[in-house]
């Protein structure tokens, strides 16, 4: 199993991705004043938003043939 949390600059979303499907995504505003949500998804919770940043594999973000 393959795993990342990514700051995408693109979306301006924190991504949560999991074999190439992504499971949890938290626009970056929302990221920015906690008070506006809590963060459901484990995976989400990796501290402030960086631009391009991931925490763990970046295949994760691609499906990947058997």
């Amino acid at each position: 199993m393959k795993v990342c949390t990514y700051d995408n600059t693109v979306t301006m979303m924190r991504e949560c991705w999991k074999d190439g499907e992504m499971v949890y995504a938290v626009a970056l505003e929302l990221l920015e004043d906690g008070t506006k949500t809590q963060l459901k998804h484990i995976g989400a919770n990796i501290g402030p938003w960086k631009s391009g940043q991931h925490v763990g594999d970046l295949a994760a973000l691609h499906k990947h043939r058997s």
